[in-house]
């Protein structure tokens, strides 16, 4: 044992200072996404979610420790941006319109 115990609250504390400093921005978006894109031995899957998801309209919404990008209904997912990094998040319910 170190000696030193990190309360919980320390830890949570370090945690949302380090997703406010990388909370990904809308370049990194479309960086990750032409990355993923032209990357070798990708799954059928993924390529599909992904060419969807750069030509389409989207709205990104910044909360400051992580963001979200809202796409438009024809797309199946939504984006989940925290720790630079951008996770697609499966849409539950389409919209007919684009009225987020």
């Amino acid at each position: 044992m170190l000696g030193v115990l990190v309360s919980r609250n320390e830890v949570l504390l370090m945690a949302a200072i380090l997703a406010l400093l990388t909370n990904p921005s809308e370049e990194r978006f479309q960086q990750q996404l032409e990355y993923r894109l032209n990357r070798q031995g990708r799954h059928w899957l993924e390529s599909k979610v992904l060419s969807h998801a750069t030509t389409a309209v989207h709205r990104r919404m910044n909360f400051r420790f992580c963001s979200l990008i809202l796409t438009e209904p024809e797309v199946a997912y939504h984006f989940f941006g925290i720790f630079n990094y951008w996770i697609p998040l499966p849409k539950l319910i389409r919209r007919r319109r684009f009225d987020y």
